[in-house]
């Protein structure tokens, strides 16, 4: 196996030919640092490739799940309902929509509009709210 093929992402690379070093971390492009030189071009021309330090893999990310009491819509369509004790949702259900009741969105509503002291046009208010036809 090639050391092309043990770099990756974040690795520590140091390319050494006679006198010249260049070291610096692999971008997503395999750029080495600010070189603009690819490790594949590197090798290719005599270059000595070292892995100094390998990359620390990010933490698996999951998606975000809500945890405020409440009602939830899953990304599947079912409802769900937060309490107030240590329930929680599952993200491979996710993402969830925050469900409220009418008086809510009608307090947000009103709120906004007395915000701007004046009349404004209903297409205002769709868009504010992300309402479409």
């Amino acid at each position: 196996m090639s050391i092309i093929d043990q770099i990756r992402e974040g690795d520590l690379v140091e390319a050494a030919k006679g006198e010249t070093i260049i070291r610096g971390r692999v971008n997503r492009d395999g750029v080495v640092g600010d070189s603009m030189r690819r490790t594949h071009g590197l090798e290719r021309n005599g270059y000595t490739l070292t892995v100094v330090e390998k990359a620390t893999p990010p933490p698996p990310t999951e998606p975000a799940v809500p945890t405020e009491p409440g009602h939830y819509l899953s990304a599947a369509g079912f409802h769900w309902e937060i309490g107030h004790g240590s329930y929680t949702l599952n993200p491979l259900w996710a993402p969830y929509t925050r469900l409220e009741p009418v008086p809510d969105t009608v307090k947000r509503v009103a709120d906004y509009l007395r915000g701007y002291g004046r009349r404004l046009a209903a297409d205002d208010v769709e868009e504010h709210f992300g309402v479409t036809s």
